[in-house]
């Protein structure tokens, strides 16, 4: 009986073993994938960095092209191919510490999935005289942190826009707005308004449901008042791997209460 019982037990300290590594690896994988896709997102924005030179040329190309959707004209992106696949820029949102995050040109899935993206038919996030930029990000998206927190914003607050190689330019948020993703009430509020320089900032809502947009409108003030406004970090990973951790480290717990059951039912049956 004795040697059963220690045959059994090295099975038991290894399934135990094994419990709480896989434990402990499910507590640690949020912040380890976070910190992965967090230095990916600064390479991206450092290769932008390094290829961000503009010429006059190509400057008033970008400012015709705006002033195009202006008048409600259509002109041809004037974007190469190498803009169209890469960073084109990036936005930081102290208050809720997104910083640096890459933008992108277009809003289909594949781009959201590497940053934000500017929604096509807006205006070029470079700033000016009536021009309207609709920036969209996901939220509660694979434990990637992107605009899940801008619903945290208020009046006031301060984001910054670069892109395209033209200055910093910075925006202070003045009104929110919740619509439906469809009909011709979604696109209403996101037109250009003349001789306005606005940015929008759009994502899903509510997180995990996302039947609705919520739109966060800043205007452009001079980038020498716009004092930063920072409040306590938010969240660093999103609830959907929190809830899954609770879920296996309650498998686990039930998991090994078993074990204990069976084993102390297995030694009661030696002794017998």
């Amino acid at each position: 009986m004795e040697k059963r019982r220690r045959a059994r037990d090295p099975w038991f300290s290894i399934i135990c073993t094994l419990l709480v590594v896989v434990g402990v690896g499910l507590i640690l994988t949020p912040t380890i994938y976070s910190r992965v896709v967090a230095g990916r997102y600064q390479q991206d924005v450092r290769v932008y960095k390094q290829h961000a030179q503009t010429t006059t040329r190509r400057t008033q190309r970008l400012t015709a092209y705006n002033q195009a959707l202006a008048v409600g004209q259509r002109g041809t992106l004037p974007l190469t191919t190498n803009q169209l696949s890469h960073t084109i820029g990036y936005v930081t949102i102290p208050r809720i510490h997104v910083q640096n995050q890459p933008i992108y040109y277009g809003d289909d899935d594949n781009t959201l999935a590497h940053g934000v993206g500017i929604m096509p038919g807006t205006s070029l996030p470079i700033g000016g005289r009536s021009t309207l930029s609709v920036i969209s990000g996901h939220s509660g998206f694979n434990n990637q942190v992107i605009f899940d927190n801008i619903r945290h914003l208020k009046n006031g607050d301060r984001f910054y826009v670069t892109a395209l190689g033209q200055p910093r330019h910075a925006y202070r948020v003045y009104k929110r707005m919740v619509v439906a993703p469809s009909g011709k009430a979604a696109l209403a509020p996101i037109r250009i308004q003349q001789g306005k320089d606005i940015t929008v900032l759009l994502t899903c809502t509510p997180i995990f449901i996302n039947s609705h947009r919520l739109l966060i409108f800043g205007k452009r003030v001079p980038i020498k008042s716009a004092k930063p406004t920072t409040s306590p970090a938010p969240t660093t990973h999103t609830n959907w791997w929190l809830y899954t951790t609770i879920i296996v480290i309650t498998i686990i717990v039930v998991a090994g209460g078993v074990t204990l059951v069976m084993r102390h039912q297995h030694q009661s049956k030696d002794i017998k």
